[in-house]
């Protein structure tokens, strides 16, 4: 009976782990084609929005991915340095040295700047191709998200919907 056992088990394991493999790298070109389908459909609202010929939004549509590609690349190559140093600093927040915490907010600054360069960058080439005020449109951060009258998303009875 244990044989039996053990031989479901280790089948079941081994057959999980091809199926996990494999969700791994589907998860990969998913989140790649997601992020393809969110620009896409952001682009399109953008032009309707701000009521753009065929013309100049085919030609806004190829600068927007162009700005939101470099963006992520930006925002995730920051991220990924930065969730390296907390992962390996988590819990020594007291006992980081001055020299540690100087090189982190330097990079962090570092980092910001880069944002910054970019956003500018491509708000003069929107305003010229778009006009100042679409541009703003484009390029002015969005806020995050809305919060209730006691400080919690929604609307601030807490617990579950329902009657």
């Amino acid at each position: 009976m244990k044989k039996m056992i053990f031989a479901v088990l280790a089948f079941t394991t081994v057959s999980f782990s091809g199926a996990w493999a494999q969700d791994e790298a589907k998860n990969k070109t998913n989140r790649e084609e997601m992020f393809k389908n969110m620009v896409s459909k952001q682009v399109d609202k953008l032009a309707e929005d701000m009521k753009l010929d065929d013309s100049k939004a085919a030609d806004f549509k190829k600068l927007f991915e162009e700005y939101k590609n470099k963006e992520v690349a930006l925002k995730f190559s920051g991220k990924k340095a930065k969730n390296n140093a907390d992962n390996k600093e988590k819990g020594k927040r007291k006992k980081m040295t001055d020299a540690k915490a100087d090189s982190l907010m330097t990079a962090s600054f570092e980092t910001q700047e880069k944002e910054l360069q970019l956003r500018k960058e491509y708000y003069s080439k929107f305003k010229a191709q778009i006009g100042a005020a679409n541009a703003y449109k484009v390029i002015s951060p969005r806020p995050k998200m809305m919060f209730g009258p006691q400080g919690r998303p929604g609307n601030g009875r807490g617990g579950f919907g329902g009657g």
